[in-house]
């Protein structure tokens, strides 16, 4: 099965409306794991199913910033 069901959420998750009080898009998905188990497989799919939908992507290394502000300044 891989991760079909994350895919999945995921690409449900970008057809919601953000602006939805009943069902609000999500706006963060955290992803952390050991090593192998398909976390930037995972994480290139998501990316390339936010790029079909013209949704904005950014992919922050714990090791690369420290906070959201700054991911986001970034």
């Amino acid at each position: 099965m891989g991760r079909r069901a994350q895919l999945a959420l995921f690409t449900e998750n970008l057809a919601k409306d953000p602006q939805s009080e009943e069902d609000p898009a999500e706006f963060l998905f955290h992803v952390r794991g050991v090593g192998g188990v398909g976390k930037s497989t995972l994480l290139r799919q998501w990316q390339e199913a936010a790029r079909r939908a013209d949704a904005v992507t950014a992919v922050v290394d714990e090791n690369d910033v420290h906070g959201v502000q700054q991911a986001l300044a970034r």
